[in-house]
């Protein structure tokens, strides 16, 4: 349960008399005024220390002590650790001229100025990508770091179950300096991150009479205030990498829809502006993360389009193109025949240069630059019905959790437990292989779709499940052999070029072309420093190609059926793969287009499984001199990785 009965102290020195109200007189109801008296407090309590900080040129009337106060509890947040606040006024009791704070018991000056520059580095961290990034909208900013402060800070249940309030849980302390809080650290902090990216916000309080059961902000974009309240958001128990978007720009009466105690939630105004409430956030479990120039987040709720999205943040309609199909389920039990599952829980994070995502026994990197996913972290899961409820990317590090349920507890006995309690933390290395998961997968489909028209379960939209090439495309992507032609198509139709193969030879090799990038490779039509330069100065360097001329390769032109067989021959002789075996090719209608130099490789590739011709006018063919398509490259990769015992 989200609320807390937070206690407010406030020493005044001096009895408040009423005085007429100057037009000179501080207003706090002027943003911009009280934008600047925040912004001066800030500035000058860690240089005061205890003692007063003169602010008589800001003309606050005495009978404005209280909301003084309230200014420095709600909209400060770098004025945290104070259990009160020390007001003195001139000797006419008419206005105050000097605030002075006091540190809560335990607390001093030293360790308030060293944790202010904990939390502005904790935040920096936060706000970097985002703050100066000229390409995203200040929603999108503000969506962002909502996302990214959840990952870094769990609820303080210990707190109300002990009826008080840790130290710094109520104040932006909590999120940046402990990684837990209630509600009013959260505001804090989420407040402090939304004034760095010049985004207003205020807080909000219900009370239960006198008492403050619960707080919140109230966020203005473009002139427009929306209800925010990540509190409710972030996961309880906590869960890594798991969150919602239900309370992120809201207007009040989905506010007050969403079905928690109305005590929590109550206000005596109303925000009647929907626009945000239907985005594509809104169907997200997870946090939406930011990279290679777009936003990428997770569908969780709609059955029908689970997967991983993209939205180019330069598109105003924020509209998503999927990017992934997610099919997966969470196990929960067997009854009879039948499996009964949990929704989803796929987990989203990035380190900036691949996109990380968790299924139930699996987590996989998707590459950002070459367009390839594959398994990075495959854990030995022992309990039949253990699954990996959580997972994020953290600074170097893959942490997630194994369970046998989502809330970390047996809803028999209401046991709940945060998933710290199960965590495992392992060091993502981007080119090591992953542990093979031992346990068997159980493959639930989804009564509801047609499994021959499901599209591929990595993410391209052009692959399905009923093309003769699925398995072998979905094999070359996960091995890292090729890559789509863009982000959401494979084209397996398309002709192959030469310089593209050689990349894909290099691919089988586990090659860096980079370290060849610059290397001539004495081809006129092949310069250095494209993306295929490495790659041809690999390949001729070690003699598994040639030139179409003596001072050419044939940069452009489409590889041939004849030429690929001829590749795949003198990779696999070079590297001491026997190729001994010959098939008679006498049986195909066009032996006689096969010329010499073909020969070898057709006749070895034929007998090695790897081609096995096609049908050409009702004829079987080998079609030596016709174009490679992508799809039939999959295959003979797939093929060759067999015959080599890969």
């Amino acid at each position: 349960m989200k609320k807390f009965l937070l206690a407010a102290f406030v020493a005044l020195m001096l009895t408040v008399t009423a005085f007429a109200v100057s037009a000179d007189d501080f207003n706090f109801n002027d943003a911009a005024k009280t934008e600047e008296l925040v912004a001066y407090l800030e500035e000058k309590a860690p240089e005061a220390g205890t003692k007063n900080i003169n602010i008589t040129d800001f003309k606050i009337s005495s009978d404005n002590t209280l909301d003084l106060y309230q200014l420095c509890i709600d909209e400060a947040p770098l004025l945290f650790q104070f259990k009160q606040i020390v007001v003195v006024k001139d000797a006419h009791n008419e206005y105050i001229t000097h605030i002075r704070f006091l540190y809560k018991d335990g607390y001093d000056h030293e360790s308030y100025v060293k944790d202010v520059e904990t939390c502005k580095a904790k935040a920096g961290e936060l706000l970097y990508g985002i703050k100066d990034n000229d390409s995203l909208d200040t929603v999108t900013k503000a969506l962002l770091l909502y996302d990214r402060l959840a990952m870094i800070c769990r609820y303080d249940n210990e707190s109300v179950a002990a009826g008080v309030v840790e130290f710094g849980s109520d104040t932006m302390y909590g999120p940046f300096i402990k990684g837990k809080a209630i509600c009013t650290g959260y505001t804090g902090a989420y407040m402090y991150l939304l004034r760095e990216i010049g985004v207003d916000s205020r807080t909000v309080r219900s009370k239960d009479g006198e008492v403050t059961v619960h707080a919140w902000l109230v966020v203005t974009m473009n002139g427009i205030e929306y209800h925010a309240d990540l509190t409710y958001d972030d996961s309880e128990p906590d869960v890594q990498g798991r969150m919602a978007h239900d309370y992120f720009l809201i207007s009040s009466a989905r506010l007050n829809s969403l079905g928690q105690n109305k005590i929590y939630h109550k206000h005596n105004f109303e925000l009647t502006d929907t626009r945000y409430e239907d985005k594509y956030w809104k169907n997200s479990e997870t946090q939406i993360v930011f990279a290679d120039g777009f936003i990428y987040f997770i569908n969780n709720r709609i059955e029908k389009e689970r997967g991983i999205y993209l939205v180019d943040p330069a598109d105003p309609t924020y509209t998503p193109v999927k990017l992934i199909d997610l099919t997966d389920y969470w196990i929960k039990s067997k009854v009879g025949n039948s499996y009964e599952a949990y929704a989803n829980y796929h987990c989203l994070s990035t380190d900036g240069n691949v996109i990380f995502y968790s299924t139930p026994r699996n987590i996989y990197a998707y590459d950002l630059t070459k367009g390839t996913t594959r398994v990075i972290c495959a854990p030995v899961i022992t309990g039949e019905y253990d699954n990996i409820y959580g997972f994020r990317y953290d600074n170097g590090d893959l942490v997630y959790s194994i369970h046998y349920a989502p809330n970390f507890g047996d809803s028999d006995i209401n046991d709940v437990f945060n998933d710290e309690d199960f965590q495992i933390r392992e060091k993502y290395d981007p080119d090591a292989a992953p542990t093979p998961n031992k346990t068997p997968v159980i493959d639930v489909p989804d009564p509801g779709t047609d499994p021959d028209d499901s599209v591929i379960t990595v993410y391209f939209t052009d692959v399905k499940k009923n093309h003769w090439y699925f398995g072998a495309v979905e094999y070359a992507l996960v091995k890292g052999y090729m890559n789509g032609m863009s982000k959401t198509t494979f084209a397996p139709n398309g002709n192959i070029k030469r310089e593209q193969f050689v990349l894909i030879l290099a691919n089988i090799a586990g090659v860096n072309t980079d370290n060849y990038k610059n290397v001539s490779s004495g081809m006129t039509d092949v310069p250095t420093g494209q993306w295929y330069s490495g790659a041809v100065a690999w390949a001729v360097e070690k003699g598994y190609v040639s030139g179409m001329t003596l001072t050419t390769f044939g940069r452009g032109r489409d590889i041939t059926r004849a030429q690929l067989a001829r590749l795949f021959y003198v990779y696999a002789e070079k590297n001491g793969i026997d190729v001994k075996g010959r098939a008679e090719l006498s049986s195909f209608a066009d032996k006689a287009k096969v010329q010499d130099w073909m020969y070898d490789g057709l006749s070895w590739a034929v007998d090695a499984g790897i081609i096995n011709g096609m049908e050409i006018g009702g004829k079987l063919s080998l079609d030596p001199n016709g174009s490679a398509i992508r799809a039939q490259c999959a295959v003979m990769l797939q093929k060759f990785d067999v015959y080599r015992g890969k």
